[in-house]
C-alpha cells in the first residue's frame, strides 16, 4: 500500500493543505516529487512526518507529456 511505502503516482499534501506533491521517482531513502511545476526531493521519513497521503493520481506521468497529433 502506498501510504506505508511511497510509490510513483502517489499524491501527498503538506500539513497546511497549501501544496500537493506528486511522486515521480524514488531513490535510496528519498522521494522525488513535483510541486506546482517545481521538482523537490524529501527523505522518506519526512514524507510520513510532514505530509498526509491523499491517494493515487488518476493520471500517469507519461500522460502528462503526451502530445496530440494534428
Amino acid at each position: 500500500m502506498s501510504k506505508e511505502k511511497p510509490e510513483i503516482g502517489d499524491i501527498w499534501e503538506n500539513k497546511t493543505k497549501t501544496k500537493k506533491y506528486y511522486v515521480v521517482s524514488l531513490g535510496n531513502n528519498y522521494v522525488y516529487c513535483l510541486v506546482k511545476g517545481a521538482g523537490i526531493s524529501t527523505k522518506y521519513y519526512d514524507l510520513f512526518r510532514n505530509y498526509t497521503y491523499l491517494g493515487k493520481s488518476k493520471v500517469s506521468i507519461k500522460e502528462l507529456f503526451d502530445v496530440a497529433e494534428d
